[in-house]
């Protein structure tokens, strides 16, 4: 079952680099609870498919690229975490950022029910010109 979970996370990276929404969406629990790292604009808890659109909304927003680049995934159960290389370019500044991200996933029945993820906020936050909360 983990193998499945695997290609399950990587039809979902698969999608996103496609900008293939609909696909998207179709390896996402209609009830997903989706966690986004505050202080980012993007951050913060959504729920189902159109927290995820919100999410996703607000990502590109604040940047006019950003592309997961998932190199390893490692599964355990209903877990699935995946370490990445996520780039963008923040749309207010101008600037690139690269940071690397781990993210977990939890799939069940061949759906995504879960997602959060934790990475360099620093990094991601003074490219897009704003300063961390302390």
């Amino acid at each position: 079952m983990s193998q499945h979970n695997v290609d399950v996370v990587r039809g979902f990276y698969e999608a996103v680099h496609r900008r293939d929404f609909e696909r998207l969406f179709s390896f996402i629990d209609e009830h997903v609870e989706w966690i986004g790292l505050k202080p980012l604009p993007w951050g913060g808890v959504f729920h189902g498919h159109d927290g995820v659109r919100t999410y996703f909304q607000r990502a590109l927003e604040a940047n006019t690229e950003l592309v997961p680049e998932p190199y390893e995934y490692v599964a355990s159960g209903d877990k699935v975490v995946s370490l990445s290389w996520v780039r963008g370019v923040a749309r207010t500044t101008g600037r690139p950022w690269k940071v690397q991200c781990c993210h977990v996933w939890t799939v069940r029945n061949g759906k995504i029910v879960a997602m959060y993820y934790i990475c360099d906020v620093a990094t991601i936050m003074d490219a897009l010109g704003q300063s961390t909360p302390r």
